[in-house]
């Protein structure tokens, strides 16, 4: 048991630490593309750059967004958002993290339905996605997804991007990630903690986390009217690897 829940850990931190690596690139020798339009040879070269985003090893997927991103800059933004749609999952996955990069504000209609793609992972990167590029304007299709949205991590998400972007309902939605799993309701209870004020404990035996649900649950049922974000969660900004033009 322990081994299985150190392996879970161990995932966790490498997401978490992806997501890191996604906000805080380091984008100091960027150049954006001197490029007008797109000649043929550079859409043809694109367009091969973009299959690589089909690859299993995260790393390759990763350098490709930041060199599309640096090379091509917002020229890009019509060839990412047709990615969106390909049938494999790593490729919507990396297409809409790649939109961040460049801050491809067109792209916010198809990121907004992206939020229903079938796939858990393509939800979480367009939900980062959305919040670096459509910022406040996000929150509606957030609070609206999260009405239907049943997978804790993309909850997680959810609730820890509507809190950094200043809104309060991100603080039911934490809850009910800490009410439906062990797991990321702990992480959920760190947010809690920041944003609210208030602490009610969550680590420990089985028995004193479900006092804590409790608590925490009861703290917002006769709250919720009145209260206002103590802060808000702080995301590292990811930078502009390319200006949109």
């Amino acid at each position: 048991m322990r081994t299985n829940k150190s392996k879970c850990r161990i995932g966790l931190w490498c997401k978490m630490l992806v997501v890191c690596i996604f906000f805080l690139y380091s984008a100091a020798d960027a150049n954006s593309s001197s490029q007008k339009v797109l000649t043929a040879e550079s859409r043809q070269e694109l367009k091969q750059q973009i299959k690589k985003f089909s690859s299993r090893k995260g790393e390759v997927a990763y350098r490709t967004g930041f060199e599309i991103a640096k090379k091509f800059g917002s020229l890009a933004g019509p060839e990412l958002i047709e990615a969106t749609k390909d049938k494999d999952p790593q490729v919507r996955r990396n297409a809409a993290r790649t939109l961040a990069y460049i801050r491809y504000k067109k792209a916010i209609p198809t990121l907004t339905k992206l939020l229903k793609d079938k796939d858990q992972k393509v939800r979480v990167s367009t939900i980062i996605a959305l919040t670096v590029i459509a910022k406040e304007k996000a929150i509606p299709a957030f609070k609206e997804i999260s009405l239907t949205e049943e997978n804790v991590e993309a909850l997680f998400f959810l609730g820890t991007n509507l809190a950094s972007l200043g809104d309060k309902d991100g603080v039911p939605i934490l809850l009910k990630v800490m009410n439906k799993d062990l797991f990321y309701g702990g992480y959920a209870a760190q947010v809690l903690r920041k944003v609210t004020g208030e602490d009610f404990g969550y680590l420990g035996k089985q028995e004193t986390r479900k006092e804590a649900r409790k608590k925490w649950n009861r703290w917002w049922k006769e709250n919720k009217d009145t209260f206002k974000l103590k802060e808000t969660w702080q995301l590292p900004d990811i930078p502009k690897i390319s200006k949109e033009e």
